[in-house]
C-alpha cells in the first residue's frame, strides 16, 4: 500500500472512532436504567455506601445485582444487534453511491473517448 493509502486509512479509522461510544460508555448507557448501582461512576463507591448492610440485605443486592447482569446481557445484545444492522445498511448506501459514481465517471470517459474517435 501507498503512503497515502496507510494516510487516509488512517484518518478514516480516526474519524469512525471518535464516533463510536467507548466500552465504558455503552456499558453505563445500557447499565444506568437497569442497576445504577453497576455502572462505571458507581462502582468505586459501593463498599462505602452499603458498609453497614446486614448479611440478609447483602444477600438480596447481589440477588439483584445477578438480575440485572442478566437484563445488561439481553440489553447488550440487542444493542450490538442493531449497531450491526446500521452499520451494514450504511455500508450497502455508501456502496451504492459510488457504484452511482462510478457509472457517471465511466459514462462522461465514455463520450470523451467517442468523441476523439468521431474526429
Amino acid at each position: 500500500m501507498s503512503e497515502d493509502t496507510h494516510a487516509s486509512l488512517a484518518e478514516i479509522t480516526k474519524r469512525f472512532s471518535s464516533l463510536l461510544p467507548t466500552g465504558v460508555e455503552v456499558h453505563d448507557k445500557l447499565m444506568a436504567p437497569i442497576e445504577p448501582d453497576l455502572t462505571s461512576a458507581n462502582l468505586p463507591n459501593l463498599a462505602q455506601q452499603y458498609i453497614n448492610e446486614t448479611e440478609g440485605e447483602k444477600k438480596m443486592r447481589i440477588a439483584r445485582y445477578k438480575e440485572a447482569i442478566v437484563k445488561y446481557d439481553k440489553a447488550e445484545k440487542e444493542f450490538f444487534k442493531k449497531l450491526d444492522s446500521a452499520v451494514l445498511s450504511r455500508r450497502e448506501e455508501v456502496i451504492q453511491e459510488s457504484n452511482e459514481v462510478d457509472e457517471e465517471q465511466m459514462k462522461s470517459l465514455e463520450g470523451e473517448i467517442n468523441s476523439l474517435l468521431d474526429q
